[in-house]
């Protein structure tokens, strides 16, 4: 057996890492051109819900900045941005999509494209929090396969918009925490206008990180002060010029207007009725447990366990390290989103603002819960390591694995701190005919041989998930 075991070491092939990430990598744009496919195929099966009251908005935009007339000072929904209508509308002038129905379909699979891009957005800060591209690649999958966030990429062209923007914007805003640049905080300042001017609510995130400068400002000594002060004042600037700049409605009397949006937008004058909890409910007047309600019943069970799961390890964590929120660590950008997650939750449940359809107004809270389940699901997989750990099963971790019988001893694990190798998952795993005593696993404390005896000791897909998880299969040839 030691024979067996020196051989399949020798043909054992070494993949280097960088490839590794690539093909893991590349498997995130494979499965980004399938959702694509699939999106251009039923783009047209949607319906068109207030795809007309948008566009004039764009139209009505468009002709204030030209100087044609200000009907817009006029209409009613003055007050919503229009940085993605606009785009919208100049897509429409392109040859061949000036049916009406045919320009419908067009703005149905620009609004998904966005929406992909966002899901692409989510796999690469996931990645960046966690350090694992499988792991990545499924909190892609919870952010894509939510049912109601895909059929509302479709043909929502306010809610679903602005959700796949606050996620893109968050991995913006990790990027710019990490480098810390005067250029990179004006470019987030400009994202972050943007964003706002979709939906107001993007304000929440600028104000986020603002309490995170002041945190940095506070803690830091004189000569890191001065950087703080720059790179913030350079933030504000950028998203207060982006802000002003991309809403017309601004233009004349900006503070107060400003003001009134934020009152429009909280008392929208839409008082009708709608059915909630077997009862029917004013648009003006939700219950506290609205948006919790309607969150918890749309959203998959798998998407809501780990959520759950990776709130609680967040909540763990601060209460073991208080003193990293401070700092600028993993943990802290964890809190940024538990808030982006929690106030606009608290924010309803207190000040009861008008809200109807569901919970499609407050869409942009998946962003920050869909990273926070991929937390969820790094913290079960981790517990699940425990649980199956590859060295207890003789095929990795610090030391080689010892075990045999009948006097003989063989050798089933590598080099030390390696992934398993795909040899050792197919011959050294419990199962086929040997049992879990003469196929040469370690017995844990505590267990008798007789406990084990005849039996597999593990059923053999769970190592290989928590083996895949751990690192990735070592493949042989």
């Amino acid at each position: 057996m030691e024979e067996d075991a020196l051989l399949t070491d020798a043909y054992r092939i070494r993949i280097p890492s960088w490839l590794r990430a690539a093909a893991a990598a590349r498997s995130a744009w494979l499965c980004g051109a399938l959702f694509l496919c699939v999106g251009w195929a039923v783009a047209g099966d949607y319906a068109a819900k207030d795809l007309h009251l948008q566009r004039k908005t764009a139209r009505l935009t468009l002709d204030y900045v030209q100087g044609r007339n200000d009907d817009l000072l006029r209409y009613e929904d003055r007050m919503y941005g229009a940085a993605f209508e606009v785009p919208l509308l100049w897509a429409e002038r392109l040859p061949g999509w000036q049916d009406r129905v045919d320009r419908y379909r067009l703005r149905h699979w620009l609004t998904h494209l966005l929406f992909l891009a966002g899901g692409l957005g989510c796999y690469g800060l996931a990645f960046r929090l966690y350090g694992r591209r499988l792991l990545a690649l499924g909190a892609m999958g919870l952010f894509l396969l939510h049912p109601r966030m895909y059929a509302h990429s479709f043909f929502n062209s306010k809610d679903s918009p602005f959700l796949s923007l606050f996620m893109l914007a968050l991995g913006l805003v990790h990027w710019t925490f990490r480098v810390g640049s005067v250029k990179a905080y004006l470019l987030c300042g400009a994202a972050l206008g943007i964003l706002a001017n979709v939906r107001i609510m993007g304000l929440l995130l600028v104000g986020l990180v603002l309490v995170l400068r002041a945190v940095d400002y506070v803690r830091a000594d004189r000569a890191a002060r001065r950087r703080v002060l720059r790179t913030s004042g350079a933030f504000v600037l950028a998203s207060a010029l982006t802000f002003y700049a991309s809403l017309p409605y601004l233009w004349g009397d900006p503070f107060r207007r400003l003001a009134e949006i934020i009152a429009y937008s909280a008392a929208y004058p839409f008082d009708s009725v709608q059915l909630f909890r077997g009862q029917y409910i004013r648009f003006l007047e939700p219950p506290p447990e609205y948006v919790p309600v309607w969150f918890a019943i749309t959203a998959p069970a798998l998407v809501l366990g780990c959520g759950v799961v990776g709130l609680t390890a967040v909540a763990r964590r601060v209460r073991r390290r208080p003193g990293a929120l401070l700092g600028p660590t993993p943990l802290r950008f964890e809190l940024l989103l538990l808030a982006c997650f929690v106030v606009p939750v608290l924010a309803v449940a207190l000040l009861r603002p008008t809200i109807y359809n569901g919970w499609r107004h407050l869409y942009f809270i998946y962003a920050p819960f869909c990273l926070l389940a991929a937390g969820g699901l790094d913290a079960l997989s981790q517990a699940a390591s425990a649980v199956w750990r590859p060295r207890d099963l003789g095929i990795g971790g610090g030391e080689a694995g010892w075990a045999g019988s009948s006097g003989q001893r063989a050798r089933v694990a590598g080099r030390a701190g390696a992934a398993p190798s795909l040899s050792a998952i197919l011959f050294q795993l419990p199962g086929g005919s040997r049992d879990a005593v003469s196929s040469g696993i370690p017995v844990r404390p505590g267990w008798s041989r007789e406990r084990v005896r005849g039996r597999r000791l593990y059923p053999e897909w769970p190592a290989i998930f928590v083996a895949t998880l751990s690192g990735g299969f070592d493949p042989v040839v």
